[in-house]
């Protein structure tokens, strides 16, 4: 099974995570954030950023000139304590940052970390948006079940994902490679090479 690690995009300025954070030190810090961090259900700044991140970063064949102010509102949306769910922008943070400081020194993430972020993330949002899952949430989750080799898992959450978001190319990289269905597969990729052979991900998985 081929691996990309979608999380490389995201600087690594927003938190400082411990570089071998255990489920414990994770568990300190998202209680120290949510004191500080408003809930509410009906404010979707932060559900939008997320979307809109996950337009420019993993939907789009090139990173846009607009992803340097995304991220700006990304850091000041994380940084400010009005914003209502920021919990959520530092899980997501915390996660990149582990991932980007385990690859600095050359050792692999541990799935099991990978996996327990994941489940905070999904846990803290059962409290928001009616159980929509932002779209770059879906494929992190679905990232972090391969690889902790639950390939059923990540199936699931893709398959889920793409009735959702039919067009997600994420979804349709990954699920190609994970079916059994060796027919369903061989769609996906033609589909991917006749409308994205473009896309960093289609090239970096050498699709064809």
């Amino acid at each position: 099974m081929k691996k990309i690690i979608l999380s490389l995009f995201l600087m690594c300025t927003f938190i400082q995570a411990d570089r071998s954070p255990t489920e414990g030190t994770l568990e300190v810090q998202l209680a120290m954030i949510k004191v500080k961090t408003k809930v509410d259900k009906k404010d979707r700044r932060v559900f939008l950023l997320f979307e809109k991140l996950y337009q420019e970063v993993l939907q789009s064949e090139t990173i846009p000139v607009s992803y340097e102010n995304t991220m700006k509102l990304f850091q000041t949306y994380l940084n400010d304590t009005k914003i209502p769910n920021t919990q959520l922008l530092f899980l997501f943070a915390y996660y990149q940052e582990y991932i980007s400081n385990t690859s600095a020194i050359g050792k692999p993430a541990n799935p099991k970390i990978q996996m327990s972020i994941m489940g905070y993330m999904l846990h803290e949002l059962e409290k928001f948006y009616d159980g929509e899952i932002p779209t770059i949430i879906a494929i992190y989750s679905a990232e972090a079940a391969m690889s902790d080799k639950r390939y059923g898992l990540a199936g699931s959450l893709l398959e889920k994902l793409l009735k959702e978001v039919p067009d997600s190319i994420p979804a349709k990289v990954y699920l190609s490679e994970l079916l059994n269905d060796k027919t369903r597969a061989k769609e996906l990729r033609n589909d991917l090479i006749k409308n994205h052979a473009n896309h960093w991900m289609v090239k970096q998985y050498k699709i064809k």
